[in-house]
């Protein structure tokens, strides 16, 4: 293992915060074929942090939490990606251009 990442991971992946992120990751999973590496809820049974694998990557999600907006200000829930997805995402998943 490489002291600046663990086995079996890229040498850089995405981190996304995202408002819907089980959509996010429904999203990952039907369009990319994206599986579930590993999941952390919070107490109340949002979620922390996840990751998903695409082929020979890993795409990290965490969830929006008041902890988060505290770290990252207002910028992280920003218009500029409200649902962490692309303008041409399928509408069954809830995402909005």
């Amino acid at each position: 293992m490489n002291a600046r990442k663990p086995a079996g991971y890229p040498s850089m992946s995405p981190y996304l915060i995202c408002k819907h992120a089980e959509r996010l990751i429904g999203f990952l999973k039907d369009a990319f074929g994206g599986v579930l590496l590993r999941r952390f809820d919070r107490p109340d049974g949002s979620l922390m942090h996840a990751e998903a694998g695409i082929d020979d990557g890993v795409v990290m999600i965490a969830g929006t939490h008041k902890l988060v907006l505290a770290l990252f200000g207002p910028r992280a829930m920003s218009d500029l990606s409200p649902e962490c997805a692309p303008k041409r995402a399928p509408a069954i998943y809830g995402f909005t251009p």
